[in-house]
């Protein structure tokens, strides 16, 4: 077994220790299944990955212009983004703790690798 298979079967001493899921729970699946070309699936185990990826492209575009068609200002990125993502880390963890604790499902109990 490789050192990345090792990685992803390594589980989250937070779920093993209190049955609940950690703010970061589902993020390596989210990856793994990103990167297999599973977007959907990926936004699913953890929408932060996905997030992420549009926001790091909106910031390029946004280092780009400001570059290339205005050189000299000196205006700072925006913060949304950053706002964004810790209510979508909080949503996250309330949506899949309270599928568990009130529905008995668990969102992140598939075996994908």
């Amino acid at each position: 077994m490789n050192l990345f298979q090792y990685f992803l079967k390594t589980h989250c001493l937070f779920h093993r220790l209190t049955g609940l899921y950690c703010p970061g729970c589902g993020g390596k699946r989210a990856v793994y299944l990103l990167f297999h070309g599973h977007p959907l699936l990926s936004l699913w185990y953890h929408p932060l990955v996905v997030y992420t990826l549009f926001v790091l492209v909106y910031y390029l575009f946004c280092f780009l212009k400001k570059k290339l068609v205005h050189p000299s200002v000196k205006k700072p990125l925006p913060s949304w983004p950053l706002w964004g993502a810790l209510i979508l880390v909080f949503a996250n963890c309330l949506l899949k703790n309270a599928l568990l604790i009130f529905f008995h499902i668990e969102p992140l109990s598939s075996h994908i690798f």
